[in-house]
């Protein structure tokens, strides 16, 4: 097969891919025996096994995944590592070609490879596999330059380069950023086994990689998605890439479903909604997508309070058994009894605390939180404070972005306030909510009491690092830098505590690092 047949399916088979025409992509790549041809066809195993978590379909992975990697290492025991010195120009670019398409076959492939292991909590060769994905995609960036030294970059070195590139591009830049925002807790390790985070380095390399419309525009699109929602907060920014994207791939499942995520955490519930409802219509051929749709429906409910509607989404989904994702079991469970607790059903909302026992993962922070509160919960009899009932409810409107509603629920439960904890967490979600609507000398004030009240507390301690940050956040609009700054390093004394990595990550923003 030519090189522009082999690119023309790759190509084909990316669009299938990201439309989630998983079959017919497979078909295409299955007859494949180039290096490139083999990644992709891993990477349709891949995106199943990294959503189901199923032990099978992670072995489907490795075995591809082995098959892209050994015919890369093979091509560059038959081509070489660098640029050939032997030949004809054209020879040698010919040869560059083969060189660079094996080598982004074994950085990708070994990426899904590291993936795939952290997901299955296979954590020691996970870290092994992303050190080893690390070497290569810096081996890539030295190819490249040597190849834009000999042949000269512009215009490109030889014909499909800037395809080819895209792909190193994107992924090296991807690890740069992600690197940069590692908690500080993980930090220490992380650099101690060889990773160096550049947050606008990786940025720089992603949008380089989308401009060259390569093998990964998609890619590199999606990581600015989820970079602008979540991290930098510029929804604009994010809505703008979403819409590029879901112009090229119209029935991208995966998309719509993270537009779903977008738009939730704008407020925008029936954008979300019908995002998500389109993201479960064309996941026919990944019906782990479907399974994580219907619970974004009703999580939707659940954070617009809408218990009974909730109850029954919810339920609905954590009884499919093993068919619902590993991932947000525990979580789930943890939601059902909770509006057990609002409803009054103390024996039920027990039952419910206990099952989210087993599915706990380690190290994941939201499974963690799902535990402590599960254990507070059975402690009491599944039935809690007045209080500690409405402020679950306030928090709860408050992740559903109605900010003013959380307002009312605390101010009608103030007086319901009893113990130091009681009134810390009134103060920190209260000031919380009154940040979110502009008013930051009110909210500076109550994060302040929520900090001066750290000797009082027994329970809520989490609310101390939570509202330092918060008042970092006031300072640095107030343009009091140093504030900001003694803020900050004040809440990095702590750690332990509930959501510290989102403590974490908002130090870095505050901090541009």
């Amino acid at each position: 097969m030519s090189v522009a047949d082999e690119l023309a399916n790759v190509e084909m088979a990316i669009d299938m891919i990201w439309n989630c025409k998983l079959e017919m992509a497979e078909q295409l790549l299955s007859a494949g025996t180039d290096a490139l041809s083999l990644h992709y066809y891993s990477e349709v195993a891949f995106m199943r096994a990294i959503l189901t978590e199923n032990k099978n379909d992670a072995k489907i992975c490795y075995a591809r995944v082995d098959a892209a990697r050994k015919q890369a290492e093979k091509d560059l025991k038959t081509y070489g590592k660098k640029v050939p010195k032997d030949g004809t120009v054209e020879d040698q670019k010919a040869a560059c070609y083969k060189i660079l398409r094996a080598r982004i076959a074994q950085a990708e492939s070994t990426l899904w490879d590291a993936s795939v292991k952290m997901r299955m909590q296979n954590y020691i060769k996970g870290v092994f596999y992303f050190r080893k994905c690390w070497i290569y995609y810096e081996r890539i960036t030295a190819l490249c330059e040597q190849i834009e030294a000999t042949f000269g970059a512009d215009p490109e070195p030889f014909p499909n380069y800037r395809k080819l590139k895209c792909c190193g591009d994107c992924g090296y830049g991807f690890f740069l950023f992600i690197i940069s925002i590692v908690p500080k807790e993980w930090m220490l390790i992380v650099e101690g086994v060889g990773f160096k985070g550049n947050r606008d380095r990786g940025l720089a390399l992603i949008n380089q990689a989308i401009a060259s419309e390569g093998l990964r525009v998609s890619t590199g699109i999606l990581h600015m998605i989820w970079i602008n929602a979540f991290f930098l907060e510029n929804f604009p920014e994010s809505e703008r890439w979403l819409n590029d994207v879901l112009a090229r791939h119209p029935q991208s499942a995966v998309m719509q479903y993270l537009g779903g995520y977008v738009y939730r955490r704008q407020g925008n519930h029936a954008r979300a909604g019908e995002l998500f409802n389109d993201a479960n219509t064309n996941a026919s051929q990944l019906p782990i997508l479907k399974h994580y749709c219907s619970y974004e429906m009703a999580y939707d409910l659940f954070l617009k309070c809408e218990w009974d509607a909730a109850l029954s989404g919810l339920t609905t989904f954590l009884g499919r058994g093993d068919d619902a994702p590993t991932s947000v079991r525990c979580t789930c469970a943890y939601q059902i009894g909770m509006i057990q607790v609002v409803k009054g059903d103390a024996a039920g909302a027990v039952k419910s605390m206990q099952s989210l026992i087993p599915w706990v993962r380690k190290n994941f922070e939201f499974d963690e939180f799902a535990q402590k509160k599960a254990k507070y919960i059975i402690s009491k009899k599944g039935k809690i404070s007045e209080f500690e009932v409405q402020y679950f409810i306030a928090n709860t409107k408050f992740e559903g972005t109605n900010f003013q509603g959380a307002i009312d629920v605390l101010q009608a439960a103030e007086s319901k306030v009893v113990t130091p904890d009681d009134r810390a967490s009134y103060n920190f979600l209260l000031a919380s909510c009154l940040q979110k609507l502009g008013q930051i000398d009110q909210a500076l004030s109550l994060f302040g009491d929520a900090v001066a009240a750290e000797k009082t507390l027994t329970r809520d301690k989490f609310v101390v690092p939570h509202s330092l940050v918060g008042m970092a956040e006031i300072h640095v609009a107030k343009s009091q830098n140093q504030e900001a700054i003694t803020a900050v390093n004040k809440a990095k004394n702590y750690s332990g505590y509930e959501y510290s990595q989102l403590v974490s990550w908002k130090i870095k923003k505050i901090l541009g690092e």
